[in-house]
């Protein structure tokens, strides 16, 4: 078994919670960042993945590597973070599903956030969430998402 939860729409999910950390913890507010987070977010509801996949592109922040704006361009690590979480999802679309490399995204994106996921999110539950035949299973419930989460 993963050190991770390996669905993508679940670590998707758990690493736009990063950012949301990575965030919280340095006091930044850029309604983009918000906006990338709801985006990344929502995966797990969507039906139509590649749909979904092209609405990102219409963000101001991405994660495909496009300059962040200057105002965030000095904060150390956000940018990497941002395309870290971003490839958690971007690295299964349209290929193969690589159990592998969701494991390796979402541990890089813990890593630099330091979201200790162990003790804010029941990792062992939100593995039993079913992979189906590509990574991605079916649309998850928000509930069972939230359930999840450990409160302290």
């Amino acid at each position: 078994m993963s050190e991770y939860p390996v669905n993508v729409r679940v670590a998707s999910w758990l690493g736009a919670k990063c950012i949301r950390h990575f965030c919280l913890q340095r006091n930044i507010e850029f309604p983009e960042l918000l906006e990338f987070c709801e985006y990344i977010e929502s995966i797990v509801s969507t039906y139509d993945v590649p749909e979904w996949d092209a609405k990102g592109e219409t963000l101001k922040i991405s994660g495909l590597g496009q300059c962040l704006p200057s105002k965030m361009t000095s904060i150390d690590n956000l940018e990497t973070l941002i395309q870290t979480v971003h490839e958690i999802s971007a690295s299964q679309i349209y290929g193969a599903h690589i159990p592998e490399q969701v494991n390796a995204y979402l541990k890089k994106a813990v890593n630099i956030s330091k979201l200790d996921i162990v003790k804010a999110y029941n990792l062992h539950s939100l593995s039993q969430i079913d992979l189906g035949n590509e990574g991605w299973g079916e649309p998850i419930e928000q509930t069972i998402l939230n359930e999840s989460k450990y409160t302290t």
